[in-house]
């Protein structure tokens, strides 16, 4: 079918792999090719859309996510709302699933804190409030920063291609979160720069250089409708961007834009309000 979907599951799962490995190296040419040989020949594609965008936002291939989303596929869908054979395909090729059964693309790339996949998922409609397991994006956010409780004074737990945290950043396969450097819009190692590393000049480089990455991301999904002071549902523990980022950076912004959004009219309840006035003085008294 035209518009990639398969409800037959015809196709073998050798193409099915051969496409999601395509799409997870960022081949985009090859990409466009495989799938105008499909249309073609009138026939579905072996896997839909949304998991060859699942592999795309695992790989951090930006290109191949957004002719994804053009063709239609759902911002929003958790990797367990897969199809069980496309689950089995990812595997095959080398995309891990281990963890991520709960997680939407959007909640993938800010645990990777790739800037240019996240603005790329939220222009297509992607909410930046609660993600699919129930945990505010920015809670997502805050445990890939390293900024979460006392980690904020500590290195972050690795999410390079060994690792299988819940984040789904990384995993065994050749398709896991890749280690690299910052790059305007693309992604840093979380918690690699964290205050731990601040004994030389060079590890106050990284931090800082780390920290603005943070920022703009952060100044994203706030402008995109993240709340601060939003909660996550039962049964995870209530807290708030608010009440458990320790970082004074992203602390001061957050207040700054809750104030902001005060000032416009917002009423906050006596508890809203306690954590703000708390995060606000954290904010000022923690800096360096």
């Amino acid at each position: 079918m035209a518009d990639g979907r398969n409800p037959d599951r015809a196709l073998t799962g050798s193409q099915a792999q051969q496409l999601i490995e395509t799409a997870a190296s960022g081949k985009t040419l090859a990409l466009i090719s495989i799938l105008g040989s499909y249309a073609r020949a009138g026939r579905p594609w072996p896997v839909a859309p949304a998991t060859l965008l699942f592999a795309a936002v695992k790989a951090q291939q930006p290109e191949v996510a957004s002719m994804m989303l053009s063709m239609g596929a759902p911002a929003h869908l958790a990797c367990g709302q897969l199809a069980a054979a496309d689950r089995a395909a990812l595997a095959a090729a080398g995309v891990s699933v281990d963890g991520a059964c709960h997680l939407c693309p959007l909640s993938i790339a800010v645990r990777q804190q790739h800037v240019e996949m996240c603005r790329l998922l939220l222009q297509y409609g992607a909410p930046a409030s609660r993600a699919a397991d129930g945990l505010p994006v920015l809670l997502h956010f805050l445990e890939a920063a390293g900024a979460a409780g006392a980690a904020g004074g500590r290195p972050a737990a690795s999410t390079g291609p060994g690792s299988t945290t819940s984040g789904g950043t990384g995993g065994g396969g050749s398709h896991g979160m890749p280690s690299r450097a910052a790059t305007p819009g693309g992604s840093m190692p979380s918690g690699q720069h964290s205050r731990g590393s601040r004994g030389s000049a060079e590890g106050l480089a990284a931090f800082l250089q780390s920290l603005e990455h943070q920022l703009q991301l952060l100044q994203l999904l706030l402008s995109s409708g993240s709340c601060p002071l939003e909660h996550p549902m039962p049964p995870h523990p209530a807290r708030c961007f608010l009440s458990a980022c320790h970082e004074p950076a992203l602390l001061r912004l957050a207040v700054n834009h809750v104030v902001g959004q005060c000032r416009r009219g917002r009423q906050l309840s006596s508890e809203e309000a306690r954590q703000l006035v708390d995060a606000a003085g954290r904010a000022v008294l923690g800096g360096f």
